[in-house]
């Protein structure tokens, strides 16, 4: 998979360069997770997702509640929605009385 993530990543260099010992994988982090950073950040998460999928790097998107709420595959799981999406009624504190 390492060979992988350097062809999308644009950095098909760092293929050969892969620390042999735990301290050095350790040191070799930040870079890597910086370039990795850099290039989610010039996608949205569905286009990331997409791109990666194509190279069988294992991934999925972080959905916001309300992404998830709105859901069609979720919401047309009639156990999910029942047990999972509730509609409630919030009071205003900031009327209410003490």
């Amino acid at each position: 998979m390492w060979p992988a993530v350097c062809k999308v990543i644009g950095e098909p260099d760092w293929i050969e360069t892969r620390p042999t010992h735990a301290a050095g994988a350790a040191a070799a982090l930040k870079p890597i997770f910086a370039r990795i950073e850099q290039w989610t950040m010039t996608k949205d998460k569905f286009e990331a997702m997409e791109i990666l999928n194509q190279y069988d790097i294992p991934c999925g998107p972080i959905l916001s509640m309300k992404e998830i709420a709105e859901e069609p595959a979720l919401r047309a799981t009639a156990r999910w929605s029942r047990s999972t999406i509730r509609h409630a009624q919030v009071p205003d504190v900031a009327t209410r009385s003490r």
